[in-house]
C-alpha cells in the first residue's frame, strides 16, 4: 500500500535535450505524454536550434516547459533540465530517440529503496526508424565502467538526490559527459539497479554523437581519467 500512494504522489521529470531536430523532435515528445505512468513533468533543453525545432516545441502550450541557449552542449542542456525540474526524480531522453509506453512506469516500479538510480536495455533503430539490434546493457558492474560505457541516458530513472550527492555533468566535456557521470556515480558509493527489458528506441543516424569517430576518442580520454582510481577502487 505505501509503493502504490509513493507511485500516485510522485512526479517525474522527463527531460529532452534536442538540436536542430525538427525531423524527428515531435516524435520525441508524443513518446513521453503516450507514458501509461503519471504524473510528468515534461521539459524540453534546447541547443540553439536554427530550424523548426523550437516552433514544434512551443506548439505545445504550457504543456511543456522550455529554454534554449547556443552555448549548451549535452552537458550544460541536462544540467538546466536539472535547474528548471520540479521533481525528486529525473528521466533524460535525447530529442530523437522513442519511449516505448511503459518505460517510466518499469523504472519507477522497480527501483528498490535506496538506490540512486535504475536503467534498462535499449533497441537501436535506423533513420527511418526500421529496428537494428537490441542493446542488452546488463547487470550493473562498476569495474566495468572503466572499459565501457554499458548506462544510456535514455534508459534510466535519476534521483534528485544523486545529483546532490554527485553534482551536475561536467560542461567542459562535449562527448562522453554520460561516461564521466556514471564514473563519478562509482566512486561516489551510489547504488545502481538494472532491469533487463528495452526502454526506448535509439535512433543511429549520421548525426548522432555517438556515429561520430570522434566520440570513440574522446570516450577512451574520459575513461583513461579514471582507469587507475578504479583499479584501486574496485577489484
Amino acid at each position: 500500500m505505501e509503493k502504490e500512494k509513493k507511485k500516485e504522489l510522485t512526479l517525474i521529470s522527463v527531460i529532452i535535450t534536442t538540436f536542430n531536430n525538427e525531423k524527428h523532435i515531435q516524435q520525441a515528445i508524443e513518446s513521453v505524454f503516450a507514458q501509461t505512468y503519471k504524473p510528468l513533468e515534461v521539459i524540453v533543453v534546447d541547443g540553439g536550434s536554427t530550424d523548426r525545432t523550437l516552433d514544434i516545441v512551443k506548439s505545445y502550450g504550457d504543456r511543456i516547459k522550455w529554454d534554449s541557449n547556443p552555448n549548451w552542449f549535452a552537458a550544460g542542456a541536462r544540467n538546466r533540465g536539472f535547474e528548471m525540474a520540479s521533481a525528486d526524480y529525473f528521466f533524460i531522453l535525447d530529442g530523437d530517440d522513442i519511449l516505448y509506453p511503459d518505460a517510466i512506469d518499469t523504472l519507477y516500479s522497480n527501483l528498490p529503496p535506496s538506490h540512486h538510480m535504475i536503467y534498462g536495455d535499449y533497441d537501436i533503430i535506423d533513420t527511418t526508424g526500421n529496428f537494428v539490434v537490441r542493446h542488452i546493457s546488463g547487470k550493473y558492474d562498476p569495474r566495468l565502467l572503466a572499459r565501457q560505457c554499458f548506462i544510456h541516458t535514455g534508459t534510466l530513472l535519476l534521483l534528485r538526490t544523486t545529483v546532490e550527492v554527485v553534482g551536475k555533468f561536467d560542461e567542459s566535456l562535449h562527448i562522453a559527459e554520460d561516461i564521466d557521470y556514471w564514473c563519478r556515480m562509482a566512486l561516489a558509493g551510489c547504488s545502481v539497479a538494472y532491469i533487463s527489458k528495452p526502454m526506448m528506441k535509439h535512433r543511429h543516424h549520421r548525426e548522432s554523437i555517438s556515429a561520430r569517430p570522434r566520440w570513440k576518442k574522446d570516450t577512451v580520454n574520459v575513461v583513461n581519467r579514471y582507469y587507475d582510481l578504479f583499479k584501486k577502487r574496485f577489484r
